[in-house]
């Protein structure tokens, strides 16, 4: 698990963290309770994810979609229709033994059975900040579909509030800063905003420029392109 509580893609590789500055990743101790997931999009899925069966059905569908890679809308269901929230995964089981396993299905927005497929629905990626002065809350929120959006992103927003703010460090809630470049797809969970903070300094021009030309190769552009269109922020320090 990231620094932030996000769950790590089972398909991560080691080259591919891209650890932050002092991230350090958390391991919990779980009782190997083992979730059978079968899902369609479009053509028919099965993974297994090993889980607790203490985690919260909300926590546990989090858990999924990060782990997994998803980046649609679903809600858990189980052979006897859909998972009742504000217990522990392991209350879907009506057993007086301690289960071991647990078969779920991932239903789309209109699904009456899970095999059915009419199409799948984008999940939303939202980062928010606080950037009051004062006592009361001042929010500066961007939400994405597509994949695209990242720090520097919320940094060109920050700027167009108040200019004050220009290249201000956000961070976690360790106060652990994310890197200009971080992509929101690979910081939050699905259609749960993601809060991050104000830190003292600020991002260097030199590693904007570098997370410029990160963002560029992504999105098939260049970085000059960038610091004159789009992240106009960046020659004004």
């Amino acid at each position: 698990m990231r620094a932030n509580g996000m769950a790590l893609n089972l398909h991560t590789t080691i080259g591919a963290l891209e650890l932050r500055e002092n991230e350090v990743l958390k391991s919990d101790n779980i009782d190997g309770y083992q979730l059978d997931i079968k899902w369609i999009d479009p053509e028919r899925q099965n993974k297994f994810v090993w889980a607790d069966s203490r985690w919260t059905v909300e926590n546990t569908k989090n858990i999924i979609a990060a782990t997994l890679g998803l980046q649609f809308r679903f809600s858990l269901a189980t052979e006897n229709g859909a998972v009742s929230t504000g217990h522990d995964i392991s209350h879907q089981l009506e057993t007086t033994t301690t289960p071991t396993k647990l078969n779920l299905f991932l239903m789309h927005p209109g699904q009456d059975r899970w095999e059915d497929f009419s199409g799948a629905t984008p999940v939303d990626y939202t980062i928010r900040v606080n950037v009051a002065h004062g006592t009361d809350p001042e929010m500066i929120e961007l939400t994405d579909q597509t994949g695209e959006l990242t720090v520097m992103d919320l940094l060109q927003a920050m700027y167009e509030f108040d200019k004050e703010l220009i290249a201000r460090v956000v961070a976690d809630g360790n106060r652990i800063r994310y890197n200009p470049h971080d992509r929101l797809i690979d910081i939050a969970c699905p259609d749960a905003p993601l809060i991050v903070h104000l830190a003292d300094e600020q991002y260097s021009k030199e590693l904007l420029r570098q997370s410029a030309d990160k963002v560029a190769i992504w999105q098939e552009t260049n970085g000059p392109d960038l610091l004159e269109n789009k992240y106009t922020f960046i020659n004004q320090l």
